[in-house]
């Protein structure tokens, strides 16, 4: 089994169109230009890999790439008290034991061949394609079907599968699975795994999903991936704290009154204090006594508000109203920016941290370098 083996047509299109050019000009295919449309590079690639030994070599030698690819990514845990290493017999059942060989074959043969084997799969259950060992790693690469979609032909309407290619990585030496897909596809994929060890190998397994909240002991989770891997915050999506969403429309008058005090009080220069703001406050705090007496003046500015976005630029992070608003918000998602070298060359890679869905979105292209070094961060 080669890496080619398991190459399918949408890991191309997930790289950027500088990268296709690059792989299409080693393969001197007459698409390889920037006047040439992303998806028709990946298709002339694809296609010569099909029908060419030497292109599918050159196609290989972009692993790094190809199988990292633009996404999310998550990890969990697997370990048995009353067994050994459980990822290892895992791996030793699927080579000796599982008929379809999945270290020798893979059931990527073509799109119709994929479409059949899920097509008749009921609960969306996932279909190992194959894997690769690479000692202290083992790739393996997993179809789903996370949808239907319709075909219109001119006298027929089809229902055929929509395809999820999924990529697992097993640590071994981590007891750490992880998955390089959306949260909902990769939720299924691992609840697979851990179903078949537990028919097949060992009932005793005891298994989690990574949480930042939970498994990195620090009071600041972000700060502290973004310091390891020597990048910056560049930008936080928050939330507020607290919601209260049954604030009345005098509730609401009587804050933007003590607001627009404010901003005269502060614009008055000729010192004649027209404006009696503590007159503004005590009326407002009688509108606000009954509901939301004692409860923070920042945090009901905030009420309503779906999302604070305030960071959006990164100097942000650091002026007065951020830090004022900061205490009463919950950060949910954070971009952090950070070099990685590969191949000699330095990158800069873009992260999309998830607090809440305790996932790593590579928003940017990335290579397997930026997953492991991330990975070593968290699972040291």
């Amino acid at each position: 089994m080669h890496y080619k083996d398991l190459i399918t047509f949408s890991d191309l299109t997930k790289l950027t169109k500088d990268q296709l050019i690059d792989i299409a000009t080693d393969m001197s295919l007459k698409e390889a230009s920037d006047s040439t449309q992303l998806i028709d590079i990946a298709s002339a690639i694809y296609e010569k890999t099909k029908n060419s030994a030497e292109a599918g070599n050159i196609l290989e030698t972009r692993k790094n790439i190809i199988f990292a690819g633009r996404g999310s990514v998550g990890w969990f845990t697997l370990a048995s008290s009353t067994s050994g290493n459980v990822l290892e017999e895992y791996i030793k059942y699927l080579k000796e034991k599982d008929q379809a060989k999945p270290f020798e074959k893979s059931k990527l043969q073509n799109d119709k061949n994929l479409t059949n084997l899920l097509s008749g799969v009921k609960n969306t259950v996932p279909i190992l394609l194959g894997g690769i060992d690479n000692g202290d790693t083992v790739l393996l690469r997993y179809a789903i079907r996370s949808g239907i979609r319709t075909e219109v032909n001119v006298f027929t309407a089809e229902e055929v599968p929509r395809i999820e290619i999924v990529t697992v990585l097993l640590v071994p030496s981590k007891d750490l699975i992880e998955i390089r897909a959306s949260n909902r596809s990769a939720s299924k994929v691992y609840r697979a795994i851990v179903s078949f060890i537990k028919e097949n190998i060992v009932e005793d397994v005891k298994s989690k999903q990574f949480s930042f909240k939970n498994d990195i002991k620090t009071a600041d989770p972000v700060k502290y991936l973004a310091d390891k891997l020597k990048g910056q915050v560049s930008e936080n999506v928050d939330i507020p704290s607290k919601n209260y969403a049954t604030m009345s429309d005098e509730e609401k008058e009587s804050i933007s009154q003590i607001l627009e005090a404010i901003n005269e009080r502060l614009n008055d220069t000729d010192g004649a204090d027209s404006i009696d703001i503590n007159a503004i406050v005590d009326n407002a705090k009688g509108s606000l006594a009954d509901n939301f007496s004692g409860i923070s003046f920042t945090e009901l500015i905030l009420n309503g508000l779906t999302k604070v976005d305030l960071s959006s630029i990164k100097e942000l992070l650091n002026t007065p109203l951020y830090s004022s608003l900061s205490n009463h918000l919950i950060t949910k998602t954070t971009y952090i920016r950070f070099p990685v070298i590969t191949n000699g060359s330095t990158e800069n890679i873009t992260i999309r941290v998830g607090l809440t869905v305790n996932t790593v979105v590579f928003s940017s292209r990335t290579t397997e370098e930026a997953i492991q070094a991330v990975r070593k961060i968290l699972f040291n």
